[in-house]
């Protein structure tokens, strides 16, 4: 650019900006979307305190989340047809001509005018969106976080795609065809992520087949991730080794009578324990049991109640429970720290909203929420409520663990299929748009990772593609000491930052050929 064009580059600028305190429109229409974007925001929220059921929570965020692009993406596309075609048609780019401006500086004067408007409702929506997160403590939650933080990527790509699609027909079409057509546009860009979202199932060898069976293979995938985890935290106190025929050997988790009470929330009958041979569990115990009585005051807050319905599949008592173990983990637990932060990162829900998927099962009997549990605890010798619940969590979450490393060859559904349907995923991403824009719209989770990308499998609208692998798989060999199972991760296969960036960079270059077209139409 030379000096020339430069200088009225900014000049024109300039003066566009300080003639903004006229444009009367701009600000409705920034209010307007703005208003209308704080409100489906803090729905997104409040839907995730009041609905408990992850299916029905997921479809009204989607639903919300789609009002939210949508609207920006209409707002993109009104701005850029003032800028660019109302102006035009209102010979305000004539009036600038005459004052001598050169056809680049009317062009770019405008381009920086639009890409302010649009950075301005993206800022507005950030603010919005991590004061709404951060006010719902959604920075914890899988489904607040998906549709408040990650959705930001995809509401930032739909304004970008909304601005490059309506600047090069407002080249050439008049306001109304601009206008239609950039919404149909807007319109077309939420269809394709759902679209998208069929090639989860059409990615492996029986497209119909795998429609029934890619969710279990991904449960596989999030359950290796889960207990390898586990396994890891338990490197130095190795409780597992042994877990499985210490709880038969004590009658805690197998056996015919595996469905009462004190089957899972043992811990007060270690004198009948062989302590020779179950040192390390019955160390445990006793460093719980300890605890327990000697901070009883410090759990007050967690009653018998809590216990009822955390037994009855109830999800509003993740709560307490969640309070308990955060409470739990700030004491010194000695080498069990680890093992107690991994189970509780692992075994519950990131949220209250049901995601039962994610979570193991926390019946202890039959008729749970009838059971007096207060009663049953006074009788066993628990010092508390909190006692129960804990005791109830830690049986629940090392029970499935340790069944299914010493089941794996034959409990275990295939991951190693879903190994290669990821990486087949992968391949589409290359080339399929459909592929790419589902994978934009759910965007990055870098704090819930496989979490959020298997809740949103089983969602009832839009359907995320797979998009992480193990970067290795259990070796069975080495189940009797369980170091296969160490520090085995979920890989994404697909880097969708790319995505953004590949997407902005076609846009941009849409803009710059819509110049060249701007440039023909003014000299007429």
């Amino acid at each position: 650019m030379n000096k020339v064009n430069k200088n009225q580059t900014l000049e024109l600028t300039k003066t566009r900006f300080e003639e903004l305190r006229f444009k009367k429109k701009y600000f409705i229409l920034y209010g307007i979307i703005g208003g209308l974007i704080l409100l489906f925001s803090v729905g997104i929220g409040v839907i995730s305190l009041v609905n408990d059921f992850m299916a029905q929570l997921q479809m009204y965020d989607q639903i919300l989340m789609i009002a939210s692009a949508l609207s920006i993406g209409i707002y993109t596309v009104v701005i850029s047809v003032w800028l660019f075609r109302g102006e035009k048609d209102n010979n305000i780019i004539k009036n600038e001509q005459h004052y001598g401006y050169k056809s680049r500086a009317i062009f770019l004067s405008r381009l920086i005018e639009l890409i302010t408007w649009i950075a301005l409702i993206l800022l507005t929506v950030i603010i919005f969106n991590l004061i709404i997160t951060a006010s719902f403590n959604g920075f914890n939650s899988v489904m607040l976080y998906q549709y408040l933080i990650s959705a930001l990527g995809w509401y930032a790509i739909t304004a970008v795609m909304g601005a490059g699609l309506t600047v090069l027909f407002a080249t050439f079409a008049n306001v109304l065809w601009t206008s239609l057509v950039g919404t149909l546009l807007i319109v077309l860009t939420l269809i394709l992520p759902m679209a998208g979202g069929f090639g989860s199932f059409d990615a492996g060898k029986n497209a119909y087949d795998k429609k029934s069976n890619l969710p279990d293979s991904y449960n596989s995938i999030l359950l290796v991730n889960r207990i390898s985890n586990i396994a890891t935290a338990d490197k130095e106190t190795k409780i597992l080794e042994q877990w499985e025929d210490f709880a038969g050997k004590t009658n805690q988790g197998w056996g015919p009578d595996n469905g009462n009470w004190t089957n899972y929330t043992f811990g007060w009958n270690e004198k009948d324990w062989d302590q020779t041979k179950f040192e390390k569990e019955y160390k445990l115990y006793s460093e719980f049991d300890n605890l327990f009585k000697n901070n009883k005051n410090d759990f007050a807050d967690i009653h018998y109640s809590d216990i009822s319905g955390f037994a009855g599949y109830k999800s509003y008592a993740n709560e307490p429970l969640n309070k308990l173990l955060t409470k739990l983990l700030k004491y010194d637990l000695k080498d069990y720290k680890p093992l107690v932060q991994a189970l509780k990162d692992n075994y519950t829900p990131d949220d209250y909203s049901g995601i039962e998927l994610l979570i193991p099962s926390y019946k202890s009997g039959y008729g749970d929420d009838d059971t007096n549990w207060e009663q049953k605890a006074e009788d066993s010798g628990a010092n508390s409520a909190a006692q129960v619940m804990f005791y109830q969590f830690l049986v629940t979450g090392l029970n499935e663990s340790a069944s299914y490393i010493n089941r794996w060859n034959y409990e275990i559904k295939d991951p190693f299929d879903f190994q290669n349907i990821a990486k087949k995923i992968a391949k589409k991403a290359i080339y399929n748009p459909l592929t790419q824009f589902n994978l934009m719209f759910f965007g990055v989770d870098c704090k819930h990772g496989i979490k959020t990308n298997y809740a949103n499998q089983n969602s009832y609208i839009y359907m995320s593609l797979a998009m992480y692998k193990l970067d290795k798989t259990p070796n069975p060999t080495d189940k009797d000491h369980y170091t296969g199972w160490y520090d085995i991760q979920p890989k994404r296969v697909v880097k969708v930052e790319g995505l953004y960036v590949g997407y902005f960079v076609l846009n941009a270059l849409l803009i710059f050929a819509s110049y060249w077209i701007f440039r023909k139409q003014i000299k007429k």
